[in-house]
């Protein structure tokens, strides 16, 4: 009867019976998720940065947190990219918003892998979606632009779990020892 109640203490509402509640991550503070958005674009208007960060926060989130981040946040920082980079209005955007809405649709395979795992399902993605940019970058200019554009993929798919690691800080369970401290 003891071990019921010493149960039903630590169990909480809505939660399943096999997951220990202080095991769960915590849900990503709206500051946080902003703030790590608008950083990366300030990091991109350095001269020697490029955007790759910027697009990799804004999918990372639209995976992570898809009821903040979406497709409207990734379209209106591509349109702020081409801009500030003087490319083709539309080519950032178009690039930003396929490789959202691709990483949206996959979401909840992407949720069940680690960060490493999850760049093996975004690499085909992310590069369909880097073809397609380039594919209409192309037809205006009525010439192939080459495949330089797959060392960014490359570089994006490297920075994935970084990123993603770096993101999921302070979504983490704070660890609580039992043996005291000296």
């Amino acid at each position: 009867m003891k071990t019921d109640k010493h149960l039903s203490q630590h169990r909480r509402i809505g939660m399943p019976s096999n997951v220990e509640p202080d095991k769960v991550a915590r849900p990503a503070q709206a500051k946080f998720v902003w703030s790590s958005i608008f950083l990366s674009w300030m990091l991109s208007l350095v001269p020697f940065f490029s955007m790759n960060l910027l697009v990799t926060v804004i999918v990372f989130w639209c995976v992570h947190d898809s009821s903040r981040i979406g497709l409207l946040t990734a379209f209106c920082f591509g349109i702020l990219v081409d801009v500030q980079g003087t490319f083709f209005l539309g080519e950032n955007a178009l690039f930003f918003t396929l490789f959202s809405y691709f990483a949206l649709v996959i979401r909840k395979r992407l949720l069940r892998f680690g960060l490493f795992s999850q760049t093996v399902h975004i690499a085909p993605i992310l590069f369909f979606s880097s073809f397609i940019s380039k594919l209409f970058v192309s037809w205006i200019n009525i010439r192939w632009v080459g495949w330089g554009w797959s060392k960014e993929v490359m570089f994006i798919l490297l920075m994935w779990p970084l990123v993603g690691w770096f993101l999921l800080i302070p979504q983490r369970p704070e660890v609580i020892s039992d043996s005291p401290t000296v």
